[in-house]
């Protein structure tokens, strides 16, 4: 019972992807968010802004509570579809920041 409650779970956070290091702005709503992941993208990945406004995005939230180090809160991203979320994964593999690169994102699954 715990296993198929386990995977059920897992299935509805499939299209998820979490990143760290995303800028943070004082009471920043849901669409700022989605704004700052999309710049984000377009940045990290190389996009034009056209590409970055077509990757289909459910929703985006922060996760946890502000911590006091400064950090910001990490970023989780629900994309429409999987397929959109491995290319997203794919991409960022191949444009990993180097360290000292001014735009230095964290990506995890």
């Amino acid at each position: 019972m715990e296993d198929s409650i386990d995977y059920v779970e897992n299935q509805t956070r499939i299209n998820n992807l979490r990143i760290d290091k995303v800028a943070e702005v004082a009471a920043e709503t849901w669409a700022d968010t989605e704004a700052v992941v999309r710049k984000t993208f377009a940045v990290a990945l190389k996009l034009r802004e056209e590409q970055a406004n077509a990757i289909r995005i459910e929703r985006t939230h922060r996760t946890g509570a502000s911590n006091s180090s400064g950090q910001p809160k990490t970023v989780v991203v629900k994309f429409e579809s999987y397929k959109d979320r491995d290319n997203i994964l794919q991409a960022t593999r191949k444009h990993k920041p180097r360290d000292g690169e001014a735009e230095r994102t964290k990506y995890q699954n």
